[in-house]
């Protein structure tokens, strides 16, 4: 088994972290309170966690499946739009094509579940990715208590759910010049380390992608501007962040070596999450201060921060959790209002329009016009056109269509 020990604190240029409450219990994420120094950490957790279930699908489930990915392929909208499963409480999108040698892929906004046909016999039953944002409402053993029901709607399984990868972050605030770090700070088994610049400004740094461990540490705040994972503001607010640039540390780790240490079931990655993050940062991968009178780098210092990151405790604090993680993959209100009003705005400059109630009904009456010139309908059939676009929506929401009122 992994050390667990929890590192005693120690003064870092300055500053010492908050001693740890008595009798806390392990956590899925844990902030410290540092908040002086080079530094300030904001959370600490699992951010993804794929898991392989074994067994063997029922023939029933394998024909409910195979009828709903034909339809998934199919060539009209409101066919496609048919493609979902309820499995408990969950809708899942149904997609119209496997995924490598799984036959079946089943997606809503907690679970991305792989799922393996009756002839598969090498494969386990089902592959699971569990979402980070669900793991940012529920802890790990939660998280897996939720799923397990479900994967058992699948077919008959063997054993419980073996761990096939993790991936842990820290995110946290520098008050240190992150982008200024070079490559040779970087002491590393990775063959392969890249430096990214988005905008003249350095915004990530990656180290052995692709392999059975792999780090990253990137500008958080600039990557959740595409991702929209905007429910990490909140989470990050309730520890201090007050629009700060966030920097996350995020290490992967594939089964081959979870299983070299001697992790392999969810209850022994809980316990060993310590000893992983310890192997991550100071084994795998450090970051040093050169120093040019000296070639040899294993003998060079750590770098007083990436001593602190490293010596950060999984044990005894509790972060903020969000008090709901949707199962449904809808968009959130910063993306609908911001990226709904652009074209509608557009427009009332183009026409000369300065009430947007006007704007909107013309808005819509040209649409109707334009989509008829392009597709040919009726004008009456609009509403046909915008309900079969609307099911399409639902499909990839995990929502299911409300009738139309007429």
């Amino acid at each position: 088994m992994l050390e667990t020990s929890v590192n005693t604190p120690c003064t870092v240029l300055g500053f010492v972290p908050s001693p740890l409450p008595a009798g806390a219990p392990p956590s899925n994420t844990a902030p410290a309170n540092y908040r002086s120094g080079p530094y300030r950490l904001l959370r600490l957790g699992v951010d993804s966690l794929y898991l392989s279930f074994f067994g063997v699908i029922s023939a029933d489930m394998d024909a409910t499946l195979a009828d709903l990915k034909l339809k998934g392929q199919n060539i009209l909208p409101i066919i496609r739009s048919q493609a979902q499963i309820r499995l408990g409480d969950h809708l899942f999108e149904v997609k119209g094509w496997g995924r490598k040698r799984f036959s079946y892929v089943i997606v809503d906004n907690w679970f991305n579940i792989q799922i393996a046909g009756p002839d598969s016999k090498s494969l386990p039953l089902a592959y699971v990715q569990i979402s980070s944002e669900f793991l940012s409402a529920h802890s790990v053993l939660e998280a897996v208590a939720i799923l397990s029901p479900l994967i058992a709607q699948l077919g008959a399984v063997r054993g419980e759910a073996r761990v096939s990868r993790v991936d842990l972050f820290a995110d946290f605030i520098a008050y240190w010049d992150v982008q200024a770090l070079e490559p040779e700070a970087w002491i590393t088994y990775a063959k392969v380390k890249r430096k990214y610049h988005e905008n003249n400004r350095a915004s990530s740094w990656d180290f052995g992608m692709g392999g059975m461990v792999s780090a990253r540490l990137y500008d958080k705040t600039l990557e959740i501007g595409k991702s929209q994972k905007d429910y990490l503001k909140g989470l990050w607010a309730a520890a201090g962040w007050k629009d700060e640039t966030v920097w996350r540390l995020e290490f992967e780790l594939k089964r081959q070596v979870l299983k070299e240490m001697s992790v392999s079931s969810v209850p022994e990655l809980v316990q060993n999450l310590p000893g992983l993050w310890k192997y991550g940062t100071e084994k795998w991968l450090r970051l040093a201060l050169p120093d040019p009178r000296d070639s040899n780098q294993s003998r060079w210092p750590t770098h007083p921060v990436w001593s602190a990151l490293a010596g950060v405790s999984w044990e005894g604090y509790e972060s903020p959790l969000l008090t709901r993680a949707r199962k449904e993959r809808v968009p959130s209100d910063e993306y609908l209002f911001k990226a709904g009003l652009a074209p509608l705005t557009s427009f009332m400059v183009r026409e000369g329009i300065a009430d947007i109630y006007e704007a909107s009904r013309l808005f819509l009456a040209k649409a109707t016009r334009y989509h008829f010139e392009q597709s040919g309908f009726r004008l009456d059939g609009f509403d046909n056109y915008i309900d079969v676009k609307v099911a399409e929506k639902c499909r990839k929401f995990n929502l299911v269509m409300e009738p139309r009122n007429v």
